[in-house]
């Protein structure tokens, strides 16, 4: 029995513990010189590529210290008021802030989507944004109170919704068009937009906080987080009115990160399980769920995924493939959250289907690590794309430009990686 139970059990410990980072010691493979460093860019917790405009879009907040006052993906609710005076921004990648139009309320950003507009998708997008506005009772209270230390507060402390924007590309105005909140979005972290009127959210935790949470974290047996499908009506102002939802994906652990993979599939991570799950969209998502296919496994947290696809792949040699980021050593969040650890590490991943390299299929995927931050570069690290470089420009070499953002990083880094 004890020989069976230490059987089943190590290999799980094991995995768990690589997952976490507890006996890792963080390394930097980038040295001054091999990157570039994108001002005004703190914070910012997604990257998205928009392939027909050739265009780079993410979410970042006003300064370094909103996320230190009020974030409710890392249980900090000390201060409401910074929440709700957050003014977070949408930039593209001239790092230009675009300026919002028939919007000037609270911005507390964290994922994103982007999605060509259908009726001119290389000249305009809509941009799907989670906010986690702090609810408004409980912002007077703490107001009224003085209380810093939220816990005695039962009720919801966030009010978080999901930013409906449209751009015209180039231009420096972002339009918004609505906001969307319905009880079935409870924690929200990212977004996967189907349509201009619908698209899949994911809720990263059943618990918003406490032991429960830090639990449902840890216990890779605690698959209570799901993703939500969301419709609405475009033309309804009003949060709440013209919003239908319904689970689409459940017994996931630690849902967290959506992406866009190969010929439309979704990209499903289990954030705090190393897992990168891939699947297929139902024809009506009004009327099926997702369904899983495929996952890639890594020594790592799962945050953000993307597809990156090689523009310039030739039969000899495509590097199309998965791009996976997350931290790295997540044991050092709450000596962080406590001032007395200088960044969080972080890892970025390359998996490429094994078939083209011409591999069997009993060998799904090749996995090598693109990129590991101490914390010091990054701090954080919970996105990642990759753009392809004209080989004719890089005499010959196969090179990719990589961008990596981190949730609690200054700065958005960009460095030149092979491929």
């Amino acid at each position: 029995m004890i020989a069976f139970a230490a059987y089943t059990l190590i290999p799980e410990i094991t995995r768990s513990l690589a997952i976490i980072g507890l006996l890792r010691t963080p390394t930097q493979t980038l040295k001054q010189g091999d990157f570039v460093i994108i001002e005004d860019t703190v914070n910012c917790e997604d990257i998205h590529y928009h392939s027909p405009s050739r265009t780079l879009y993410t979410a970042c907040e006003d300064t370094i210290d909103t996320r230190m006052g009020w974030f409710p993906p890392l249980e900090i609710f000390h201060n409401a008021s910074t929440g709700a005076n957050s003014t977070g921004s949408i930039h593209d990648m001239t790092s230009r802030r675009l300026q919002f139009e028939n919007f000037s309320g609270t911005f507390v950003t964290h994922g994103i989507d982007v999605l060509s507009d259908p009726d001119r998708p290389e000249e305009a997008v809509y941009i799907f944004a989670v906010n986690h506005v702090p609810d408004d009772n409980f912002v007077r209270l703490q107001r009224h109170s003085g209380y810093t230390h939220s816990s005695f507060y039962a009720s919801n402390k966030s009010a978080s919704r999901i930013e409906l924007f449209h751009h015209v590309v180039g231009s420096p105005t972002l339009r918004h068009v609505r906001s969307i909140q319905h009880h079935l979005i409870r924690t929200p972290n990212d977004i996967f937009a189907l349509s201009p009127q619908s698209f899949y959210v994911t809720n990263d935790h059943y618990y918003k906080e406490g032991w429960m949470r830090r639990f449902e974290l840890l216990y890779r047996g605690a698959k209570w987080s799901d993703t939500i499908y969301v419709h609405f009506d475009e033309s309804i102002r009003s949060t709440r009115d013209g919003v239908q939802a319904k689970p689409a994906l459940s017994g996931i652990h630690t849902n967290n990160g959506l992406g866009h993979g190969k010929l439309g599939q979704i990209l499903v991570s289990s954030s705090a399980s190393g897992l990168l799950n891939i699947g297929e969209v139902p024809d009506d998502p009004r009327q099926g769920g997702i369904n899983l296919v495929d996952f890639v496994e890594v020594d790592s947290f799962v945050d953000n995924p993307s597809w990156f696809e090689d523009s310039f792949a030739s039969v000899s040699h495509n590097a199309s493939g998965l791009i996976i980021p997350g931290m790295s050593k997540m044991t050092d969040v709450p000596r962080f959250l406590k001032g007395t650890s200088r960044g969080l590490a972080g890892r970025v991943w390359h998996a490429i289907p094994a078939s083209q390299h011409g591999r069997s299929q009993k060998h799904k995927w090749d996995v090598r690590l693109l990129l590991e931050d101490d914390g010091t570069l990054v701090n954080a690290i919970s996105s990642a794309v990759m753009v392809a470089i004209d080989p004719g420009l890089e005499s010959g070499k196969r090179k990719a430009w990589l961008f990596v953002s981190g949730f609690l990083a200054r700065n958005i880094i960009a460095t030149k990686v092979d491929i």
